[in-house]
């Protein structure tokens, strides 16, 4: 999985929100191996299984935000030798702000990502008006092991495998709401994938 063992790749300093620990009182335990967790299979399963997948959306709550990659550190365009199968930088990754890292995304990839995020966005303001920001994931805090950077990830440490653009929706306001806004949360974030669909079917990955 994607710089799964954050210690060693991440920087002391990097506010990771991820845990060795099984007991973590925030719930954020990273498993005892790479893919250890029967669901974290389950998506690896279907990515090997079905090479013509092309994108790829992770639903969580909360935040009313649209989160493409990357989010181990900020991207940049310029330096394809600096990214995270890179063993130099491990120890660096994770700093906001620093010069010493940050993850390569071509330009083309990140023209195309932010272009279907903000697909989506169009797509759930439609139903009621919220705003959902689009951000690098790297913006809300740093990240190893997601299952957006490693779905985009594969077809860098395999270039047999095809390419996956991954994102992440951060719905609604709080991690419980009523149902009845929950209904419109549905409503809205059902909007945003089939705006988001729509606008992949004419992307060339």
């Amino acid at each position: 999985m994607f710089l799964w063992n954050f210690p060693h790749h991440f920087s002391p300093l990097a506010p990771v929100r991820t845990s060795t620990d099984p007991c973590s009182i925030d719930q954020t335990y990273h498993g005892s191996t790479p893919a250890s967790e029967h669901e974290t299979q389950n998506v690896i399963w279907i990515f090997d299984n079905f090479p013509q997948i092309k994108w790829y959306v992770d639903i969580h709550s909360y935040g009313e935000k649209i989160l493409t990659n990357w989010g181990d550190d900020e991207n940049q365009s310029n330096q394809q030798n600096m990214n995270f199968m890179n063993p130099a930088f491990d120890t660096v990754r994770g700093l906001k702000g620093d010069n010493a890292y940050k993850e390569y995304i071509s330009n083309e990839d990140r023209t195309v990502t932010l272009a279907l995020a903000n697909a989506m966005h169009q797509g759930i303001k439609a139903v009621r008006g919220r705003n959902y920001q689009v951000q690098q994931a790297f913006d809300l805090y740093p990240t190893s092991g997601t299952s957006d950077d490693y779905a985009y990830s594969r077809h860098m440490t395999d270039p047999s495998k095809g390419k996956i653009y991954g994102f992440t929706i951060e719905w609604g306001r709080e991690f419980q709401p009523p149902w009845t806004e929950m209904q419109q949360i549905v409503s809205e974030v059902s909007a945003g994938i089939v705006q988001f669909s729509e606008s992949a079917s004419g992307a060339t990955p």
